[in-house]
């Protein structure tokens, strides 16, 4: 399970009480080895499990920021976690494919950039949400899951998070008010349909 140092885009998505301290940074995901990038004198370093980002042969080809629309589905506490689920519907007139996990990244108040380590899987994400192509047909849907704990050190106060679609270099604006602790956050790979928190 790779780690991925994001600089903050954090996710959120049910108001929770906002809290504590922001820091800058940039967030930057990657597949394979890893990636890496300095932003405001800060350098950081991505590193994800390896997993193909799209699957080439597809009619319609790859999924595009330009073809979904993403948004926040549905949210839950599980045990001391945060879990929400982010929907990614297909706006676009176009099949399209995608396999793997999206890169997050979160902003705080001002849009800063948050600094926060983001890992793939673990937490309260469930373990059988696993990468594997999805195809998504026009009027469809694709989802993932994302999970932190709203209590606890190092809270940040999440106002707006990003996410990149394996393969893509544009990434889509997703508006929320959460507080993220101990500067970490799950997510799973995205999966088809819109799966329940």
């Amino acid at each position: 399970m790779g780690v991925v140092v994001l600089v903050l885009v954090g996710a959120g998505i049910v108001a929770l009480a906002s809290g504590g301290d922001d820091d800058g940074g940039q967030a930057t995901g990657g597949k394979g080895t890893g990636s890496t990038a300095t932003t405001g004198g800060q350098t950081t370093e991505t590193t994800r499990r390896d997993t193909p980002a799209t699957t080439a042969g597809r009619p319609g080809g790859p999924c595009k920021a330009a073809d979904m629309t993403t948004r926040v589905s549905g949210s839950t506490i599980r045990g001391s976690s945060q879990v929400v689920i982010v929907a990614l519907d297909n706006t676009g007139g176009r099949q399209c494919t995608v396999t793997g996990a999206p890169s997050l990244a979160f902003f705080g108040l001002d849009g800063r950039a948050l600094t926060v380590t983001a890992t793939e899987g673990g937490g309260a994400i469930r373990p059988e949400l696993t990468a594997k192509e999805v195809s998504i047909e026009p009027g469809g849907q694709a989802s993932f899951m994302m999970s932190w704990s709203p209590i606890g050190s190092g809270c940040l106060d999440v106002r707006s998070f990003q996410v990149t679609l394996p393969g893509d270099s544009k990434a889509s604006k997703v508006d929320s008010s959460v507080t993220v602790c101990n500067r970490t956050v799950n997510y799973s790979p995205i999966q088809a349909g819109v799966i329940t928190p």
